[in-house]
């Protein structure tokens, strides 16, 4: 059984200083609340710009939970002259998890699955684990299959869940069952994770449907909600 995992993705937002209060905020928040900590471990996908100051702040820092560090990206290339690019080599030491193949990425940037194919092979090989962003399973590249369960996440991310101006439509938790379970079956059993307009007050229901964590976006921004989060895992 996965241990629970709770993404934080917090897309293009928040500069170094305004990171290092988030998190230490959520340490505030979460000294003395009663926390099932044994069944979930955290990870940050800031901006690159604030990744390297999060990993020094955590050093120095003692959560009562782990707390990880990821990215939102990556280069489907190796190091080389690909101007704007960061390559799995340059991240490896520095993050633990990387969000691939996100829905945004898709939509505006003409991210494919072969794209996204390279870049499951650029963090393997770092021992960098991807998390999976797909809507369906013709977004889930045929190479994932040649990695072990246990080197890469899948998300299952349906576009019409995305919230929207803060307004949060989750998927039927029945629908988020059926996919878990059909994919899982098809696909490997890989840590199935859930993303879209994933709030406090909808936690538990998708936790009960056997998603196994979510990528946890607009409601990641605040301390107050996704703390609220954690007190539901």
């Amino acid at each position: 059984m996965y241990k629970k995992l709770i993404v934080a993705n917090w897309k293009s937002n928040k500069n170094p200083e305004e990171a290092v209060q988030w998190l230490e905020e959520l340490k505030q928040k979460t000294e003395n609340l009663a926390l099932k900590t044994e069944n979930f471990e955290v990870v940050i996908c800031p901006p690159f710009i604030d990744i390297p100051t999060l990993n020094n702040r955590l050093k120095v820092m003692s959560f009562k939970f782990q707390v990880k560090v990821g990215a939102q990206d990556v280069s489907p290339f190796d190091n080389g002259s690909y101007t704007g690019a960061v390559s799995a080599k340059q991240m490896q030491g520095l993050i633990d998890y990387c969000i691939v193949g996100h829905s945004e990425r898709r939509k505006n940037f003409g991210e494919t699955t072969a794209m996204v194919a390279s870049k499951i092979s650029q963090l393997v090989s770092q021992k960098i684990k991807p998390i999976i962003c797909a809507e369906n399973q013709e977004n889930i590249p045929d190479n994932l299959k040649s990695f072990s369960t246990d080197s890469a996440v899948i998300m299952f991310e349906p576009s019409s869940a995305i919230s929207i101006n803060g307004v949060f439509r989750a998927e039927d938790p029945a629908e988020v069952q059926k996919v878990i379970t059909d994919w899982k079956a098809t696909v490997g059993n890989y840590q199935m994770l859930y993303g879209g307009s994933v709030n406090p007050e909808n936690t538990k229901q998708l936790l009960e449907v056997r998603a196994e964590g979510f990528v946890i976006g607009k409601a990641s921004l605040s301390v107050d909600s996704f703390t609220g989060i954690l007190a539901n895992v």
